[in-house]
């Protein structure tokens, strides 16, 4: 991953203003009031294929006192049978961290996961190359292989652990594809959980923050994992292969 310099306030938490006000101003021309085949925003636009529907994204917040709110966020939800694709055009990391954390875009990814436990070492990712800026990244839990072998006692907890063995899919993501930005300034992130829209949208920019991300990501609709498709399946590559071709279509302004 090639070293940034982050700006300003990028690890400070996001408040629930500041993401109020991305979806005013995102949402300034509601999805509903537009073609029920295209979502447009302030950052993209996009044909929504048949059979896909397209709704409004919502997360789940909680502020400092703990108390926890849903809320539209900015963006667009595409539902194909139990499949997600989320393209979150203002979804921002507060970690700070050096590409973000998994646990920032989990819920869009595989929610059945504890954000807080050591599953990343139970995954597997694969990565497909999508375009020449954008990668997908599948992620695979083997429930007999894991990268990291532990003892039973010590498997993590709420890690999944479907009621069954195979290598199940944990949910894509789509990154920035490193090679393409070998031109790009220094400061430039790619090969992260989080992209870039300045880099998308064909700018040098420079500076770039928290504002500036976005999350695109392909899930399933469970809470059990078990049910999720398994490594292989054809109807999973079918969707994948949809969610790639949805993802390389999008204009960015």
């Amino acid at each position: 991953m090639i070293a940034r310099k982050w700006v300003g306030g990028v690890a400070a938490l996001v408040s629930l203003a500041s993401l109020a006000g991305a979806a005013s101003r995102a949402h300034s021309q509601s999805p509903a009031a537009q073609s029920p085949n295209v979502y447009e925003d302030d950052r993209i636009s996009v044909a929504i294929p048949d059979g896909w529907t397209l709704s409004k994204p919502t997360g789940v917040f909680t502020t400092v006192a703990g108390v926890s709110s849903t809320q539209i966020v900015p963006g667009a939800l595409l539902t194909k049978g139990k499949y997600k694709l989320f393209l979150l055009t203002h979804h921002g990391q507060a970690s700070g961290v050096q590409g973000g954390r998994f646990g920032e875009i989990s819920d869009y990814v595989s929610p059945w996961l504890d954000a807080n436990s050591t599953c990343a070492s139970y995954i597997h990712p694969a990565q497909t190359k999508i375009t020449a800026k954008l990668s997908r990244v599948d992620n695979f839990y083997d429930t007999a292989h894991p990268d990291v072998q532990f003892t039973a006692p010590k498997r993590p907890r709420k890690c999944g652990a479907p009621s069954a063995p195979g290598v199940f899919w944990y949910g894509s993501y789509f990154q920035q594809t490193c090679p393409a930005l070998a031109n790009s300034p220094e400061d430039t992130d790619c090969g992260g959980y989080f992209l870039y829209f300045p880099d998308l949208e064909g700018k040098r920019a420079t500076e770039m923050d928290a504002s500036t991300e976005m999350t695109f990501s392909l899930t399933y609709d469970t809470t059990n994992p078990t049910t999720v498709p398994r490594q292989g399946d054809a109807s999973l590559q079918q969707m994948l292969d949809e969610a790639s071709a949805i993802v390389k279509s999008i204009i960015y302004k």
